[in-house]
């Protein structure tokens, strides 16, 4: 029997997406890249804390694409941190990526291997766009490593965090970089041993910080199977446009 030529097209659209989707099983995390929620709605896969906004809001680069808006700094209530993760054992050693971008020249943050408000890994790039620093934070900023960086307002970078044993590697690039992350030096790293667990945390900045392709995963993952730029929403918006 001769298949319709769209239902063809159909079918093997339908088998890369369960290809794409097969080969990050088992591998990764948590991830999020926003686009189940409504425009100027909060991100539901993350808890809200005092002193932030959370707003999912359209790209200020592409209408067509949603990402994360954060407002508010840590003023000691904590950070927004992704729901249940006091009941998830896989917050350890983990490669954490993602897609940043600010719009004011200012000191913008992460947490990771978070404790609570008073312990937790801080990476940080610095006032001016000149540097990066890590942290280990207890109630006192203690300075790892602290590199130079260059890095420009209302340019979308795509960052890697790995935290594996006691090894804390920040990795960054433009996102428009195919470079792979393998490929490149780290920006700081330390050895350090004080948290032994804990999950990420959208740590904030003055002004509004962008976040969006959140990703987690189990270290060691082939870089292939993590697809940071390729959501199946926007990638299926665009092929129906072929249909």
């Amino acid at each position: 029997m001769l298949i319709p030529k769209k239902a063809g097209v159909f079918i093997l659209i339908l088998s890369f997406i369960t290809a794409f989707s097969l080969s990050a099983a088992g591998e990764v995390y948590f991830e999020d890249d926003f686009e189940a929620d409504d425009i100027g709605d909060e991100p539901s896969l993350w808890n809200m804390v005092g002193g932030f906004t959370l707003e999912v809001v359209e790209d200020p680069q592409n209408p067509n694409n949603k990402v994360l808006a954060e407002t508010g700094e840590a003023d000691g209530l904590g950070v927004p941190t992704p729901i249940g993760w006091e009941k998830q054992d896989f917050w350890t050693d983990y490669v954490w990526e993602f897609d940043w971008m600010w719009e004011m020249d200012v000191y913008v943050g992460t947490a990771h291997r978070y404790q609570d408000a008073q312990h937790y890994y801080h990476s940080s790039r610095r006032l001016g766009g000149a540097n990066f620093i890590i942290y280990n934070w207890n109630g006192d900023w203690n300075e790892l490593d602290n590199k130079p960086w260059s890095s420009k307002t209302y340019t979308w970078y795509r960052m890697q965090i790995s935290d594996i044993g006691d090894e804390h590697i920040v990795k960054g690039k433009e996102r428009d970089d195919n470079t792979p992350f393998d490929e490149l030096n780290p920006i700081v790293s330390a050895i350090d041993d004080t948290y032994a667990d804990g999950p990420i945390g959208l740590f904030g900045a003055e002004g509004s910080l962008y976040w969006d392709n959140i990703v987690v995963y189990e270290p060691g993952t082939d870089p292939k199977a993590v697809k940071p730029a390729s959501k199946l929403a926007v990638a299926w918006g665009k092929i129906k446009v072929v249909l």
